[in-house]
Protein backbone atom coordinates (compact mmCIF):
# COMPACT_ATOMS: atom_id res chain seq x y z
CA UNK A 1 0.00 0.00 0.00
CA UNK A 2 1.64 3.08 -0.95
CA UNK A 3 1.86 6.19 1.56
CA UNK A 4 -1.09 7.79 0.50
CA UNK A 5 -2.89 4.64 1.51
CA UNK A 6 -1.62 4.70 5.14
CA UNK A 7 -2.41 8.46 5.41
CA UNK A 8 -6.18 7.78 4.54
CA UNK A 9 -7.07 4.32 6.56
CA UNK A 10 -7.33 5.27 10.26
CA UNK A 11 -6.77 1.66 11.01
CA UNK A 12 -3.72 1.06 8.88
CA UNK A 13 -0.95 0.99 10.40
CA UNK A 14 2.35 1.77 8.33
CA UNK A 15 5.13 -0.32 8.07
CA UNK A 16 7.10 1.67 10.77
CA UNK A 17 4.02 0.82 12.99
CA UNK A 18 2.58 4.09 12.67
CA UNK A 19 -1.45 5.44 12.26
CA UNK A 20 -0.80 8.50 10.12
CA UNK A 21 -4.12 10.15 11.46
CA UNK A 22 -3.28 9.62 15.03
CA UNK A 23 -0.12 11.53 14.49
CA UNK A 24 -1.84 14.32 12.23
CA UNK A 25 -4.39 14.32 15.75
CA UNK A 26 -1.21 14.75 17.53
CA UNK A 27 -0.55 18.00 15.71
CA UNK A 28 -4.09 19.13 15.91
CA UNK A 29 -3.08 20.05 18.95
CA UNK A 30 0.19 21.70 18.83
CA UNK A 31 -1.17 24.05 15.35
CA UNK A 32 -3.58 25.22 18.06
CA UNK A 33 -0.52 27.29 19.52
CA UNK A 34 -2.01 27.14 23.09
CA UNK A 35 0.30 25.96 25.95
CA UNK A 36 -1.22 24.85 28.84
CA UNK A 37 0.69 23.94 32.26
CA UNK A 38 -0.27 21.61 35.29
CA UNK A 39 0.71 21.29 38.59
CA UNK A 40 0.16 19.51 41.48
CA UNK A 41 1.27 21.07 45.15
CA UNK A 42 0.80 20.14 48.75
CA UNK A 43 -2.96 21.18 49.15
CA UNK A 44 -3.90 21.61 45.56
CA UNK A 45 -3.69 21.55 42.08
CA UNK A 46 -3.62 23.84 39.51
CA UNK A 47 -4.12 24.56 35.61
CA UNK A 48 -2.48 27.47 33.76
CA UNK A 49 -3.50 28.30 30.37
CA UNK A 50 -3.24 31.15 27.89
CA UNK A 51 -5.35 32.84 27.28
CA UNK A 52 -6.30 33.91 23.55
CA UNK A 53 -8.97 35.81 22.17
CA UNK A 54 -9.10 35.34 18.35
CA UNK A 55 -10.92 38.43 17.50
CA UNK A 56 -10.84 41.79 19.01
CA UNK A 57 -14.91 41.99 18.86
CA UNK A 58 -15.37 39.60 20.44
CA UNK A 59 -15.48 39.41 24.38
CA UNK A 60 -12.73 37.87 25.75
CA UNK A 61 -15.04 36.25 29.05
CA UNK A 62 -17.00 33.76 26.48
CA UNK A 63 -13.74 32.53 25.39
CA UNK A 64 -12.38 29.47 28.04
CA UNK A 65 -10.67 26.60 28.01
CA UNK A 66 -11.57 25.57 31.53
CA UNK A 67 -14.38 23.59 32.69
CA UNK A 68 -16.29 22.07 35.49
CA UNK A 69 -17.38 18.55 35.01
CA UNK A 70 -18.93 18.74 37.65
CA UNK A 71 -18.54 20.68 41.44
CA UNK A 72 -15.36 18.27 42.18
CA UNK A 73 -13.60 17.82 38.79
CA UNK A 74 -12.43 20.14 36.31
CA UNK A 75 -10.78 20.02 32.73
CA UNK A 76 -8.63 22.09 30.31
CA UNK A 77 -8.94 21.35 26.64
CA UNK A 78 -5.41 21.53 24.48
CA UNK A 79 -6.37 22.00 21.09
CA UNK A 80 -9.20 21.72 18.62
CA UNK A 81 -11.43 23.76 21.65
CA UNK A 82 -15.01 22.18 19.07
CA UNK A 83 -13.53 19.33 19.80
CA UNK A 84 -12.78 19.74 23.49
CA UNK A 85 -16.28 20.82 24.57
CA UNK A 86 -17.74 17.78 22.66
CA UNK A 87 -15.24 15.21 25.29
CA UNK A 88 -16.29 17.99 28.00
CA UNK A 89 -20.41 16.87 27.38
CA UNK A 90 -19.61 13.35 27.15
CA UNK A 91 -17.43 13.79 30.50
CA UNK A 92 -20.19 15.41 32.25
CA UNK A 93 -22.77 12.56 31.21
CA UNK A 94 -20.19 9.67 32.55
CA UNK A 95 -19.83 11.49 35.94
CA UNK A 96 -23.67 12.49 35.71
CA UNK A 97 -24.51 8.81 35.65
CA UNK A 98 -21.73 7.66 37.42
CA UNK A 99 -23.38 9.69 40.41
CA UNK A 100 -26.79 8.25 39.45
CA UNK A 101 -26.11 4.59 39.68
CA UNK A 102 -23.23 4.68 42.82
CA UNK A 103 -24.39 7.87 44.44
CA UNK A 104 -21.38 9.44 45.17
CA UNK A 105 -19.33 11.67 42.68
CA UNK A 106 -16.87 10.21 40.30
CA UNK A 107 -12.99 10.02 41.40
CA UNK A 108 -11.38 11.92 38.49
CA UNK A 109 -9.18 8.80 37.80
CA UNK A 110 -12.35 6.21 36.89
CA UNK A 111 -13.61 9.58 34.91
CA UNK A 112 -10.13 9.83 32.96
CA UNK A 113 -9.81 6.52 32.20
CA UNK A 114 -13.56 6.33 30.45
CA UNK A 115 -12.81 9.15 28.46
CA UNK A 116 -9.73 8.01 27.44
CA UNK A 117 -11.61 4.44 26.04
CA UNK A 118 -13.88 7.16 24.42
CA UNK A 119 -11.17 8.58 22.35
CA UNK A 120 -9.04 4.63 21.80
CA UNK A 121 -12.67 3.42 19.76
CA UNK A 122 -12.17 5.82 17.80
CA UNK A 123 -9.03 4.96 16.71
CA UNK A 124 -10.21 1.43 15.62
CA UNK A 125 -13.04 2.59 13.19
CA UNK A 126 -12.58 4.09 9.93
CA UNK A 127 -16.17 6.19 10.28
CA UNK A 128 -14.70 8.27 13.05
CA UNK A 129 -12.70 11.22 13.12
CA UNK A 130 -9.81 11.48 16.15
CA UNK A 131 -10.41 14.23 18.58
CA UNK A 132 -7.48 17.10 18.34
CA UNK A 133 -7.49 17.88 21.72
CA UNK A 134 -5.67 16.45 24.80
CA UNK A 135 -8.09 16.83 28.10
CA UNK A 136 -6.48 17.54 31.30
CA UNK A 137 -8.52 16.34 34.47
CA UNK A 138 -7.96 18.25 37.87
CA UNK A 139 -9.50 16.92 41.43
CA UNK A 140 -9.05 15.17 44.89
CA UNK A 141 -8.86 11.36 45.18
CA UNK A 142 -9.01 10.10 48.86
CA UNK A 143 -6.05 8.05 50.05
CA UNK A 144 -6.91 4.45 50.69
CA UNK A 145 -4.33 3.69 53.50
CA UNK A 146 -4.86 7.03 55.37
CA UNK A 147 -7.77 8.28 54.51
CA UNK A 148 -6.27 11.76 53.13
CA UNK A 149 -7.37 13.73 50.21
CA UNK A 150 -4.86 14.25 47.40
CA UNK A 151 -4.70 16.64 44.66
CA UNK A 152 -4.44 14.64 41.21
CA UNK A 153 -3.57 15.51 37.46
CA UNK A 154 -4.46 13.00 34.61
CA UNK A 155 -4.18 13.77 30.87
CA UNK A 156 -6.01 12.60 28.24
CA UNK A 157 -4.42 12.48 24.52
CA UNK A 158 -6.22 11.82 21.38
CA UNK A 159 -5.08 8.30 20.75
CA UNK A 160 -6.53 7.31 24.30
CA UNK A 161 -3.95 7.03 26.58
CA UNK A 162 -4.53 8.26 30.11
CA UNK A 163 -1.81 9.20 32.63
CA UNK A 164 -1.13 10.68 36.18
CA UNK A 165 1.14 13.55 36.52
CA UNK A 166 3.27 15.44 39.25
CA UNK A 167 3.24 17.83 36.51
CA UNK A 168 3.04 18.64 32.61
CA UNK A 169 2.82 21.35 29.56
CA UNK A 170 0.73 20.37 27.07
CA UNK A 171 0.66 22.15 22.85
CA UNK A 172 2.62 24.16 21.48
CA UNK A 173 6.22 24.91 23.34
CA UNK A 174 5.26 21.92 25.03
CA UNK A 175 8.80 20.16 24.93
CA UNK A 176 10.65 23.10 26.57
CA UNK A 177 7.83 23.32 29.47
CA UNK A 178 8.26 20.12 30.42
CA UNK A 179 12.09 20.32 30.22
CA UNK A 180 11.44 23.17 32.86
CA UNK A 181 9.32 21.18 34.94
CA UNK A 182 11.68 18.64 35.15
CA UNK A 183 14.49 21.01 36.14
CA UNK A 184 12.00 22.45 38.69
CA UNK A 185 11.14 18.98 39.94
CA UNK A 186 14.94 17.74 40.99
CA UNK A 187 15.21 21.02 43.43
CA UNK A 188 12.36 20.48 45.30
CA UNK A 189 9.24 17.56 44.77
CA UNK A 190 5.97 19.47 43.44
CA UNK A 191 4.25 17.84 46.02
CA UNK A 192 5.79 19.68 48.91
CA UNK A 193 5.43 22.70 47.88
CA UNK A 194 2.53 25.91 48.75
CA UNK A 195 -0.03 26.84 46.27
CA UNK A 196 2.26 30.07 45.53
CA UNK A 197 5.62 28.32 44.97
CA UNK A 198 3.51 25.96 42.66
CA UNK A 199 1.93 28.93 40.42
CA UNK A 200 5.45 30.75 40.01
CA UNK A 201 6.78 27.60 38.66
CA UNK A 202 3.87 27.54 36.07
CA UNK A 203 4.22 30.32 35.25
CA UNK A 204 7.93 30.82 34.80
CA UNK A 205 7.47 27.52 32.72
CA UNK A 206 4.95 29.51 30.58
CA UNK A 207 7.25 32.54 30.21
CA UNK A 208 10.10 30.51 29.87
CA UNK A 209 8.86 27.99 26.60
CA UNK A 210 6.92 31.16 25.17
CA UNK A 211 10.14 33.20 25.53
CA UNK A 212 7.67 36.51 26.59
CA UNK A 213 6.47 38.05 29.60
CA UNK A 214 3.09 37.45 30.63
CA UNK A 215 0.29 39.55 32.28
CA UNK A 216 -3.06 38.10 34.32
CA UNK A 217 -5.08 38.76 31.57
CA UNK A 218 -3.01 36.23 29.31
CA UNK A 219 -3.49 33.18 31.12
CA UNK A 220 -6.40 31.26 32.59
CA UNK A 221 -5.89 29.70 36.11
CA UNK A 222 -7.83 26.91 37.62
CA UNK A 223 -7.75 25.39 40.50
CA UNK A 224 -9.26 22.91 43.05
CA UNK A 225 -8.07 22.53 47.18
CA UNK A 226 -8.40 19.81 49.65
CA UNK A 227 -9.76 22.88 51.49
CA UNK A 228 -13.19 22.64 49.37
CA UNK A 229 -12.56 19.78 46.68
CA UNK A 230 -14.31 22.68 44.57
CA UNK A 231 -12.60 23.46 40.87
CA UNK A 232 -12.58 26.94 40.17
CA UNK A 233 -11.39 29.96 38.14
CA UNK A 234 -8.67 31.75 39.91
CA UNK A 235 -9.31 35.62 40.09
CA UNK A 236 -7.04 37.82 37.69
CA UNK A 237 -5.99 39.19 41.26
CA UNK A 238 -4.27 36.29 42.09
CA UNK A 239 -2.26 35.58 39.32
CA UNK A 240 -0.96 39.32 38.86
CA UNK A 241 -0.18 39.18 42.95
CA UNK A 242 1.98 35.47 41.73
CA UNK A 243 3.30 37.35 38.48
CA UNK A 244 4.62 39.98 40.81
CA UNK A 245 6.09 37.79 42.77
CA UNK A 246 7.28 35.87 40.48
CA UNK A 247 9.54 39.22 38.59
CA UNK A 248 10.41 40.50 41.95
CA UNK A 249 11.86 36.76 42.68
CA UNK A 250 13.93 37.22 39.33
Amino acid sequence: MSRTGFDKYITVFSPEGSLYQVEYAFKAVTYAGLLTVAIRCKDAVLVFTQHNVPDRLMRPDTITSLHNINKDIGTCITGRAPDGKSLVQKARQEASEYKYRYGSPIPVSVLAKRVADMAQVRTQHAGLRLMGVVMTFLGMEQNDADGSWVPQIYCVDPAGWCGSYHACAIGKKQIEANAFLEKKQKNAPFHTLSQKDAAMIALAALQSALGASLKATDVEVGRCSVEDHCFRRVPDEDVEEWLTALAEAD
